[in-house]
């Protein structure tokens, strides 16, 4: 970072409550620093004001390999689009989900880690995977009386492979 600030390259910025400052948790990542390190560093040597004149990106190391008609996506994920990235493509992934399977919303954002199996050829066409998940709609205790928390659902949903 001394080598940003005396060359007066961007620092790495972010907007927060409306106004520019440097990107603590990128910046901290970066340079295996604490926070603590970098916000006293930011406030000693005069990091946010040059942060408000020469604000500057804050590129994730991670490769950005997915190609639309042959061009690359994008150049690199931003640090500071990383939350909204990540929200949009979860998104997707339940839409996805929900309409290749037929499972309720409730049913697709219980979804957990491990509930898709690959299916056993005796028992289920090839190309089709078995998905476990919770229902709430039909779940009851032996009382009839109906559970919030819901149920692993006996039957599990058929999904079809991507071919």
């Amino acid at each position: 970072m001394d080598r940003i600030g005396a060359g007066g390259l961007p620092i790495p910025s972010t907007e927060w409550l409306g106004t520019t400052t440097p990107a603590g948790a990128c910046i901290a990542t970066l340079t295996s620093a604490s926070f603590n390190q970098v916000y006293n560093a930011s406030r000693d040597r005069g990091w946010r004001q040059a942060a408000l004149a020469r604000p500057g990106p804050c590129p994730l190391s991670v490769p950005a390999t997915v190609m639309l008609g042959g061009t690359a996506w994008r150049r690199a994920i931003d640090y500071t689009e990383a939350s909204s990235l990540m929200r949009q493509l979860g998104t997707a992934c339940f839409i996805v989900i929900a309409q290749l399977t037929g499972l309720r919303p409730g049913e697709a954002a219980g979804l957990r880690s491990g509930c898709c199996t690959h299916p056993d050829l005796d028992s289920v066409e090839p190309g089709r995977h078995l998905i476990t998940s919770t229902v709430y709609m039909t779940a009851h205790d032996a009382d009839v009386n109906h559970r919030s928390e819901g149920e692993v659902r006996d039957v599990p949903w058929v999904a079809i492979a991507r071919s």
